[in-house]
């Protein structure tokens, strides 16, 4: 397909938007789930319940997520050779695919029904942060939200019920934050952290309100006589300070920089006494995007190195290799990366590799 094609495709789905969608981003284990009834509270409409994810043992409160948007995000990473737990490859464009044709159909279907009846509506599912480029073609003038946690305890978390190496579930943190930040650069978001929101429901509510209501002339509800059914204070097994965090040996630098930038901007916020001060505040916003954009270079450079190996491993070596050596090495390469020094042993493995060829 053409771009002029793909183009107007994007144009017919996207002109149609006449509500306020509020996508909710995290990393997972991050009191999103909170942040969902936060917003509930103010009149967000967050789709039926038969559509929700159930609880289970793991979300005792339910995960308040709607299963169109979760089923959708899981094929698209499907389409590109990947899945939530190892993201694919997606190149430049990606979201203009025509391989994506149907399930722009199915997310417009799911929109209209479900939604499109609502003035102000949201949804959260942590795939979004990896293929939000597709939902921003369909729905351009939505407000993020960024629901974010302690890094040492969301990973903690997620170890806990995926059986995730600690250092895995910190990467995979560092990789979902990252692709939100860039993805919303410029666009209207929001910060809140589940430790505040624990602190102080009421005060964190009326900043989500604050928010929505001054960016986007919104006016919500405020039902103070809804009882949020939040997580027990006891439920929370990993509550670690900012200082745990930085005295942690385990957790890499870069992890430490995305969370101490993020919650300082929310710092700056309350000894100003005005959010908007910092949110119009240019030079600190280009600050927090330019950080994050060397963020998210360098895991570019990471993900270019490691499918660069991993091409060359199969175009180049040969077959009776790859059982009994390439795939422990590669895994060998992600596991190291994972602790630190990876342009050592990448090129190490590379030099490794070229002189058994030849």
């Amino acid at each position: 397909m053409d771009e002029s094609k793909k183009n107007n495709r994007v144009k017919l789905i996207s002109q149609e938007q006449k509500t306020t969608p509020i996508c909710v981003l995290t990393a997972g284990r991050s009191g999103s789930s909170l942040t969902m009834q936060l917003l509930q509270s103010l009149g967000v409409y967050l789709g039926s319940e038969k559509f929700m994810i159930p609880r289970d043992r793991y979300n005792q409160t339910g995960y308040w997520e709607h299963r169109g948007f979760s089923d959708i995000n899981s094929e698209i990473l499907r389409r590109f050779g990947g899945n939530s737990n190892a993201p694919p490859w997606f190149p430049s464009g990606w979201e203009l695919s025509s391989c994506l044709e149907d399930l722009e159909n199915k997310a417009q279907i799911l929109i209209e029904n479900e939604f499109s009846q609502f003035s102000v509506w949201g949804w959260k599912d942590p795939k979004t942060c990896l293929v939000l480029p597709f939902w921003q073609k369909l729905l351009p003038e939505t407000i993020y939200i960024l629901s974010l946690r302690n890094p040492w305890d969301a990973s903690k978390s997620q170890q806990k019920r995926s059986q995730y190496q600690i250092n895995r579930s910190l990467n995979r943190w560092l990789y979902h934050i990252v692709q939100a930040m860039i993805y919303t650069s410029g666009k209207p978001r929001f910060f809140i952290f589940y430790e505040d929101t624990l602190l102080s429901e009421v005060k964190q509510r009326l900043r989500l309100k604050n928010f929505l209501e001054t960016y986007q002339d919104l006016r919500l509800e405020n039902r103070d006589n809804m009882v949020i059914n939040k997580v027990d204070i006891n439920l929370c097994h990993h509550q670690s300070s900012i200082d745990d965090l930085m005295a942690n040996t385990t957790v890499t630098s870069q992890v430490k920089i995305a969370y101490l930038v993020l919650y300082g901007s929310v710092l700056y916020e309350e000894n100003e006494n005005n959010q908007h001060k910092y949110l119009e505040n240019e030079t600190i916003v280009k600050t927090i995007d330019g950080l994050f954009r060397s963020l998210h270079q360098e895991l570019q450079v990471r993900e270019y190195l490691i499918v660069k190996i991993w091409r060359y491993c199969v175009n180049y070596i040969p077959q009776y290799w790859k059982q009994n050596f390439i795939y422990f090495e590669l895994s060998r390469v992600i596991r190291v990366y994972s602790q630190g020094g990876m342009s050592s042993v990448i090129r190490g493995f590379i030099n490794q590799f070229s002189k058994r060829v030849k």
